[in-house]
Formats: structure tokens, C-alpha cells, sequence
């Protein structure tokens, strides 16, 4: 062997192991989005919407190695990276976020997410009373007093989240609003906080302990999720009836999955 051919068998593993490794560095990263009915989609012009609460995958290919993906706003849309494969984002605030995809050749791909409100319509399909007093007569007569006064039976709450935790509200008897514009709320697995503009605060807390009767509940066609809040009215009450020991109002609600 001359000493040309050795030099050549000596580099020519080496040139060709940097062409491979430049090719794969300038491979590029695309981004298509999992649709349940159509499945992939490639993602146009490099945005996507979707509304608070909400989010989505986001399928990932091309490339070199293992991928990192951040987002621009944290607070606006979390994301993270699953399997090396895909990348799931959820929105916890309205505005805007940019998702950025990078492999381990540095080549990155990104993604705006617009994030907009998310409307939640509930509606409180029965109200029900729950009242302790020392003497049936006195308890009949808070519930009736409760009954010919109501204005929640029926009522419609529109829950229009701006973050994950609360937004603006309003609250419908008919075609009568039970709140003034600029009503806010607050969610929690606990229960929601109405929070009047002047400030004044209505607590509706999560009932776990009050059923609805087994005929009523067959007769309505409810929402894929139902349960009951309940509203501690018995300071309000004590002060008329200084015996009472407690008045709580149940309002049964249902809603469509988010």
C-alpha cells in the first residue's frame, strides 16, 4: 500500500462521518397537531389557538437526539416534553406564549399560542334547604320564607375564565341579571367566590352531604358534571330568629365538560 492510499483510508472515515453528522445537523424539525378526527395536521404559519383550560399535543419530528422544549410565558402556557415524541401544553391564562422545540444539534422549530377566555355556562337546575332549629315549626317557617323569596331556582351562572382560577361572571334568573357588570369569581375545587364591583363577597361552597332526591334527579337530564354548592345563610337568619342553629341553602348545578 502506497502512502496516498493509506492517508485515504486513514481520513476517509472521518470526512465521512462529519458529512453524516452535517446532515443530521441541518435536518430540520417539523411540528404537526394531533387532531382526535383527522389526526395529524401540520402546524400553519407556526400558531395555534385554544382557550384557558384547554390545551393540546403537538407531535415532533426530525431532528438530532432527544428534544428540549420551553415556553416563553410559563404563567400564560405550560409545556413539556413526553416519550420524545410529543409535546402537551395546557393554558392557564389568556395572551399569548411561544413554544420552542430543540434538539441536541441546536436546530429549533417554534409555535405561538394564542390563548383566548374560556365561557363556562352552569345551570342550577334545583334548589334545596337544609335548617336546624330547636322546633319543627320554627324550621318549616324559614323554609317557606326561603321558598317564596328564591330567585337562584333556575338560575344560569355565565363563568368566563381569563385564568385558570377565575374571571369575570354573571349570574341569570330568567331574563332578570342577579349581578351588576363587573362582577368577578374566583374557582376552586372548594367552591366559587362571586365578588361583587363594590367588593362584597358570596361564597358558594362545595356540598357533599346533601343528595337530591333519587326522583328528581331521574327526571333531569344533567350535564356529564353535576354536584351541589351550598350557601351559609345563618348569620343573616339569626339575627330574625335568634334560636336557629343553622340555614344553609343547596343549590344543585350542572355543566357540560370542559
Amino acid at each position: 500500500m502506497n502512502l496516498y492510499k493509506y492517508i485515504l483510508s486513514i481520513l476517509f472515515p472521518v470526512v465521512l462521518s462529519v458529512l453524516t453528522f452535517s446532515c443530521k445537523e441541518e435536518a430540520g424539525i417539523e411540528l404537526f397537531q394531533n387532531l382526535d378526527i383527522v389526526g395529524e395536521v401540520p402546524v400553519q404559519e407556526g400558531s395555534l389557538r385554544c382557550t384557558v383550560l384547554h390545551g393540546g399535543t403537538i407531535n415532533v419530528y426530525g431532528g438530532v437526539g432527544k428534544y428540549d422544549v420551553f415556553s416563553s410565558d410559563e404563567e400564560t402556557v405550560q409545556v413539556e416534553m413526553v416519550e420524545n415524541r410529543y409535546m402537551r401544553f395546557y393554558a392557564l391564562k389568556s395572551g399569548q406564549a411561544t413554544l420552542t422545540v430543540m434538539d441536541d444539534a441546536h436546530n429549533a422549530s417554534e409555535i405561538r399560542i394564542s390563548v383566548e377566555p374560556y365561557l363556562r355556562n352552569i345551570w342550577l337546575y334545583e334548589v334545596g334547604y337544609q335548617v336546624t332549629a330547636d322546633n319543627e315549626e320554627l324550621r318549616t317557617c324559614i323554609e317557606e320564607e326561603l321558598a317564596v323569596s328564591e330567585t337562584w331556582r333556575d338560575a344560569r351562572l355565565q363563568l368566563l375564565f381569563d385564568t385558570s382560577e377565575g374571571g369575570s361572571c354573571q349570574i341569570y334568573s330568567g331574563n332578570s341579571a342577579l349581578t351588576d357588570e363587573g362582577t368577578r369569581f374566583t374557582w376552586t375545587p372548594e367552591g366559587v367566590t362571586v365578588i361583587s364591583p363594590e367588593g362584597n363577597e358570596l361564597y358558594l361552597s362545595r356540598s357533599e352531604d346533601f343528595l337530591l332526591p333519587e326522583n328528581i334527579r331521574k327526571s333531569r337530564a344533567l350535564g356529564p358534571v353535576h354536584g351541589a354548592w351550598e350557601m351559609d345563610l345563618t348569620e343573616e337568619f339569626r339575627t330574625k330568629y335568634p334560636s336557629v342553629k343553622s340555614v344553609r341553602k343547596i343549590l344543585f348545578y350542572t355543566y357540560s365538560a370542559d
